[in-house]
């Protein structure tokens, strides 16, 4: 009644006394009744939160927390010890002490046996903790320290992973999300399509945030045939993506195939979340990079005329300039290649001179729209 009450210091008092005479009986604590005391003992001194509280408990969940012994991890004393062992992590985050515990945590972590499921179930309170403490550095630390191996890991733990990595993905700390949520990604046992989409589009942007353009393909890859036009993110926005990083790890034909699925759907519009990602710059880029054909620079004029004028329009826009930014450097690009190519042409023909005027008009394209706009 005193806990409930929040009278937890009044409350450790009167579960001491019970503690202590249970003890008599059971000295080496080997009955759950004297057992589930002590933790009552001990969940009281930490919710007073009085120094002098925590410290008590932080001594008892050491003296019964010893993993040196050679018990087999199906033992319940070996349970019990490995429980308490956690619990002194727990109560040195809260006496502000965020070093120890890491320290403590890899301690406990190296020595535990077997299935560790109850303690993984508790590694997202702990996390809280840390952060409650100011201390996210630490919390996402602990999750490492429990995640460094590869292992099978059980889905509380694959919740947290997924968590953790969608919020460094959401903050840009793209390296820390992969290893979360590649990890998440593997260990995640649901069917469901949009549960895997959920993990899957974040980590496959990260990737490709960090360069990782072949990592990033891969997991699109295995995205896509989970999608649809109605799914979040759908096949159009995955096949976008696909294209983006098969570009830019050397694969412009196969890029190039994506990225006209999209256009001949959406045209200048662009479906993802980043300007640099925008299908028709992917386009025009893969097919000036692909393999030579008669059509080849004729077609890719035609898609970037509808991209210039598209520009045009989003230079009166002050949030879309990066977005033009990035269509400039496509024309750049293009023109660039275009003229590469006309220059190593071993004979002259009769259609250089519409490549010359095609060309000078895509620079003069260019200038204007890096003009400051009017108005």
């Amino acid at each position: 009644m005193l806990s409930k009450t929040g009278k937890y210091v009044e409350a450790a008092t009167v579960i001491k006394d019970v503690f202590e005479r249970r003890k008599d009986d059971d000295p080496n604590l080997q009955n759950e009744p004297t057992r589930e005391a002590l933790l009552d003992l001990c969940k009281n001194h930490r919710l007073g939160r009085s120094p002098r509280g925590l410290e008590e408990a932080r001594k008892l969940y050491r003296l019964h927390g010893d993993l040196d012994s050679g018990d087999s991890p199906d033992n319940t004393d070996y349970s019990w010890r490995l429980r308490n062992a956690f619990n002194v992590v727990c109560v040195l985050v809260e006496q502000d002490s965020c070093d120890n515990a890491l320290n403590e945590l890899i301690s406990v972590w190296r020595k535990r046996k077997g299935n560790v499921v109850e303690i993984e179930s508790e590694i997202e309170g702990l996390m809280e903790s840390f952060r409650r403490h100011k201390a996210d550095i630490s919390a996402m630390r602990a999750l490492q320290i429990v995640c460094e191996e590869n292992r099978p890991f059980s889905p509380p733990l694959v919740k947290v992973m997924t968590n953790e990595g969608l919020r460094l993905h959401g903050i840009g700390r793209d390296v820390e999300a992969i290893n979360f949520l590649q990890k998440a990604l593997t260990n995640n046992s649901s069917t469901a399509p949009q549960n895997r989409l959920k993990i899957g589009w974040p980590l496959a942007l990260s990737n490709c945030r960090t360069k990782n353009f072949g990592a990033g393909a891969n997991v699109v890859q295995n995205l896509i045939p989970l999608s649809n036009t109605q799914t979040k993110p759908s096949e159009h926005c995955l096949k976008a993506l696909l294209a983006y990083a098969l570009l830019a790890s050397g694969q412009p034909g196969p890029a190039k195939q994506n990225a006209q699925i999209i256009w001949a759907e959406y045209k200048t519009q662009n479906i993802l979340p980043l300007p640099e990602y925008h299908h028709a710059d992917t386009l025009i880029r893969a097919m000036v990079l692909d393999e030579w054909h008669d059509g080849k620079w004729k077609n890719a004029k035609l898609i970037w005329d509808e991209v210039y004028q598209n520009a045009k329009k989003l230079r009166s826009a002050r949030n879309a300039m990066s977005q033009v930014q990035f269509h400039v450097a496509t024309g750049n690009i293009f023109a660039e290649k275009w003229e590469s190519c006309r220059k190593t042409r071993s004979s002259r023909n009769k259609g250089e001179t519409t490549a010359e005027k095609s060309i000078a008009t895509i620079r003069k394209q260019i200038n204007e729209l890096q003009e400051a706009p009017s108005g």
